[in-house]
């Protein structure tokens, strides 16, 4: 017999696929990799990676460093900010290269072997290992273990979110913490004073939000980050974010492309209307292709949110940004063949058959999605896409993890990608029945009235002016397919500067000319591709982490041979501020070795609503 789910089984959260997170780095990519070369029993050494001697001697105990809970006022106090550094390759005047995590738990990244390369070349210790630096991993505060605790009220443990304790999470109290430790950090081989950044040139490589404060840094403390590099940066903070979506339909195989459309205009049009027996049924269908085998009644498919069911039959396209088409493929190709029972048609199916039976192959192309993804799943691991539904009509925010919940605030606040539906666009594959506005809501019903009544993008755009940022010594690179780049510098919408990239290595004060930028796109890639290469990946995604790191280093070549000449004359107030060595800095703490590889991490979805 048929499981029969039942109605408190299918409420209480959905992650949703309408917002994604902004994941740096594909870390579950990573451990797909590594379970398949274990299962192949294939040699795990890296090319790049430390020698095994090496790594055994690198000592990658937890960091904290002390830091005001306030930089810009009364401060409250102060909160421990974690972090993880490798000297081993150090020599004096070599830089230090931070790796900033951004919306993470840093954690995952220093146990997946990121600073000891396990498994992988990685964009901050290649650059460290080349200017015999050392390589940081920096953790955002308000995520992992760096929380700050204001007004008695932990963020982790808070289940009341409309008070005061997020009220330090901003864009610019985020920016100064890095600076700060700029002015801390020390290690065993170099002291406080000769890795201030009057005498230490300071680098920082971030993709995705970490491109964004790579970025952001270098416009708002030039004196403080010598050069960066922001891979996968939507810059242009915004409220809409509808292009999104736009990006995805316009790189799909235009059959599949179609039949998209067709469905989400099919679905949009019987959740509108009258016909309950016709609603229920659909709301059921398409809610159960993520639990094949199971039912709902009529009942308890109506009280699913009609937004919420609509924006399931995206499920197929909830990793596109990190895996682009290949992440689809299985899906168009069983929709397109009618399960491999005839030869795709160039315009879809749709167009082919009677709607009914299109909606059906649609569906059923849909469950067998899911059931080819959860088969992949190994024992332990929580099986993909996830729960089934829908948000209650008063919030859970007992739900919400802490890294989920300290990103939901920060686009509630001030960063928007809010990717509700474009009523404009006639080729949409976001339902209309969300709408910027229900984002909105979702935001205050979180947050009530500690946020905005609409996100303070301008916060972020104070810093170089979003995508018309053009600072000196900041590399921009992006991939082709990657949905964020319409918020980057390489944007190509309609209202953006139509920007190119150029090659072309500018001067280490100089920039390009208004239309161009100092970067690259890889073609046919996608989201942050470049701040690692991991061991047996596909040629292609190792070949663009080697452009970008050849494009970079090539222009440090050029640059850094004059940090003494130019860096001195614009920190030379910063060095007087910060001179002397503080007995209190950079590892106060030391708490635990960093442990193996195994961490997996969902890099997709970023709102729970609820």
């Amino acid at each position: 017999m048929l499981a029969f789910l039942s109605l408190i089984t299918l409420v209480p959260i959905l992650v949703s696929a309408t917002i994604p997170r902004l994941p740096g780095i594909d870390l579950e990519r990573l451990q797909d990799l590594r379970n398949q070369r274990q299962s192949q029993n294939l040699d795990l050494a890296s090319d790049g990676a430390l020698a095994p001697a090496a790594v055994a001697g690198v000592d990658l105990n937890t960091q904290f460093l002390d830091i005001p809970i306030d930089h810009f006022g009364t401060s409250p106090g102060t909160f421990k900010n974690r972090y993880w550094y490798n000297d081993t390759f150090y020599q004096s005047g070599g830089p230090v290269v931070v790796m900033d995590i951004g919306e993470s738990n840093a954690e995952a990244f220093a146990e997946n072997g990121f600073l000891l390369e396990t498994d992988m070349r990685t964009a901050v210790m290649q650059i460290a290992r080349r200017y015999k630096g050392i390589g940081v991993i920096w953790e955002h505060r308000y995520y992992g273990e760096s929380v700050p605790f204001v007004d008695g009220k932990n963020v982790r443990t808070a289940n009341d979110l409309s008070g005061d304790q997020f009220k330090y999470h901003t864009v610019e109290q985020a920016l100064e913490d890095v600076v700060f430790f700029t002015s801390k950090f020390s290690t065993p081989k170099a002291s406080n004073d000769k890795l201030k950044p009057a005498n230490t040139p300071w680098i920082v490589v971030g993709g995705s939000y970490p491109g964004v404060r790579a970025a952001l840094l270098r416009v708002r403390n030039p004196e403080t980050i010598f050069a960066s590099w922001a891979s996968s940066a939507p810059v242009q903070a915004q409220v809409n974010m509808s292009s999104y979506w736009g990006a995805v339909e316009r790189a799909l195989p235009r059959n599949c492309s179609n039949d998209f459309v067709s469905m989400t205009s099919y679905v949009d049009s019987v959740l509108k209307g009258t016909d309950q027996t016709m609603k229920a049924s659909l709301k059921s269908a398409i809610a159960l292709t993520r639990a094949p085998g199971t039912t709902l009644t009529n009942a308890q498919a109506l009280a699913l949110p009609d937004s919420d069911v609509a924006r399931i039959i995206m499920d197929p396209l909830s990793r596109w940004q990190n895996t682009g088409f290949n992440g689809a493929i299985g899906f168009c190709n069983e929709l397109e063949s009618l399960a491999t029972t005839i030869t795709p048609s160039a315009d879809g199916v749709f167009a082919n058959y009677q709607q009914i039976d299109a909606v059906k192959a649609f569906l059923f192309a849909m469950a067998k999605n899911t059931q080819s993804k959860q088969s992949k799943v190994t024992p332990g691991e929580t099986p993909r896409p996830g729960p089934i539904m829908a948000r209650q009509s008063a919030p859970v925010k007992s739900n919400f993890t802490p890294d989920f919940t300290s990103w939901t605030r920060q686009y509630c606040s001030e960063f928007g990608f809010f990717m509700g539906a474009n009523p404009d666009n006639k080729r949409s594959i976001q339902t209309q029945l969300y709408t910027m506005d229900d984002v909105q809501q979702q935001c205050k019903q979180i947050f009530g009235s500690s946020i905005p009544s609409t996100p303070a993008v301008q916060n972020v755009l104070k810093f170089g002016d979003g995508w018309k940022m053009n600072p000196t010594r900041v590399m921009f690179t992006n991939g082709e397919f990657d949905p964020w780049k319409t918020l980057s510098v390489a944007s190509t919408e309609f209202n953006s500067p139509q920007r190119q990239p150029n090659e072309t290595i500018p001067g280490v004060d100089a920039t390009l000319s208004d239309g161009n930028y100092f970067g690259t796109i890889y073609a046919g890639q996608v989201h942050a591709i470049d701040m690692a290469a991991f061991d047996g990946d596909k040629p292609e995604r190792i070949a663009s982490f080697d452009k970008g790191l050849s494009l970079f280093t090539s222009a440090l070549d050029q640059w850094l041979p004059v940090f003494n000449s130019t860096n001195k004359q614009t920190a030379t107030k910063d060095s007087a501020e910060t001179k002397g060595t503080d007995k209190n800095a950079a590892a106060t703490l030391k708490i635990s070795t960093v442990g193996p590889t195994g961490l997996a991490i969902l890099t997709f979805a970023t709102l729970l609503l609820v």
